[in-house]
Order: C-alpha cells, then sequence, then structure tokens
C-alpha cells in the first residue's frame, strides 16, 4: 500500500486491456512502426508531473520495424514489463519474426538508445535477401545463438551459429 506525502498528488490503477501502438509507440519511443495491437495488463502509477512508473505483463501482434531500408512485418511477442517517464525495460521478452524467435531482455531509454540481450533461434537469412543482400546465399541460412544488441537504431554486436537446414 502506497501512502502519498501531504499535498502531492498521486493515483494508481489496475489496467487491463488492448491499446493502438500507433496511441503507444510516440509515448514510450518504441523502435517499431507505430502499428499494430498490444495486449496490457498491469499497475499503473502517476505521482504528478513527468514522475510515473508502470509495471505488468503485454502481449503483441502485427508490429513492423523499418530502418535503414529493411521492412519487417508480422512481428509478434509478449514480455513482462517495467516502465518509468525515462526508460522501458522489457524482461522475460520473447518475439517471433522471420521464422524465428528471440528470447531474452530489451531496454528503450528516453535518450533514443536501445538495447537486447538474449538467444536467437531458427531467424531466416534467406529473407534478409530482399533487404539489399548483393550476393544472397545459394541455400537457406538459419541463425542461432546469443545475441546482443546495442545503439540508437539495431547497430550491435552477435555471436551466431549458422546453419544450413537439413533438406528432405
Amino acid at each position: 500500500q502506497h501512502q502519498a506525502e501531504p499535498g502531492v498528488l498521486d493515483a494508481h490503477f489496475e489496467r487491463d486491456g488492448t491499446v493502438s501502438i500507433a496511441e503507444l509507440g510516440p509515448v514510450l519511443g518504441l523502435p517499431v512502426q507505430h502499428r499494430g495491437n498490444a495486449r496490457i495488463a498491469g499497475l499503473f502509477q502517476w505521482l504528478g508531473g513527468t514522475d510515473w512508473t508502470a509495471a505488468g505483463t503485454a502481449r503483441a501482434q502485427d508490429l513492423s520495424y523499418r530502418a535503414a531500408g529493411i521492412q519487417v512485418d508480422g512481428v509478434s511477442g509478449r514480455a513482462t514489463f517495467r516502465a518509468a517517464h525515462r526508460r522501458l525495460d522489457l524482461l522475460g521478452l520473447r518475439l517471433d519474426a522471420l521464422g524465428g524467435q528471440f528470447s531474452g531482455r530489451a531496454a528503450v531509454s528516453a535518450d533514443r538508445t536501445f538495447s537486447a540481450e538474449g538467444e536467437v533461434q531458427g531467424f531466416d537469412l534467406t529473407r534478409l535477401a530482399a533487404f539489399g543482400l548483393k550476393n544472397p546465399a545459394p541455400w537457406p541460412l538459419i541463425v542461432s545463438g546469443p545475441v546482443k544488441v546495442t545503439g540508437p537504431v539495431l547497430a550491435g554486436e552477435a555471436r551466431l551459429r549458422i546453419d544450413s537446414p537439413a533438406e528432405g
């Protein structure tokens, strides 16, 4: 139970519902195109001015990412979140895109920096050929392994294992 100081405005409420990424994305500075929907359940607290916090769970679908000529559609995900007016942390994050999954954690800060750390499993790099690869591989490339990504867009480092799926 939270007790507000005398003379300090304090409001909290629980929310369980669907929100449009077009509405939520600009507020939180999400590094995705502002389309798709998210189902959010959690506790939100406003202490006045720009002092607020939120914590709960979220599931999103039909998200899109676009940067540097790369467009990825049909992204879905789920996570536990913690947020305040300057930062969003996603824990227990699972994203499904490009035929594969990412499991780990991510954060977005008000200074427009992004970081993610976890494991990728089964991402199909062959699908990236449409994004400007001059000499795509003549066989399917599936990426799996630990990954760490940081930066203002998705510039980062990764140690990946690349497997060609068994034919047949």
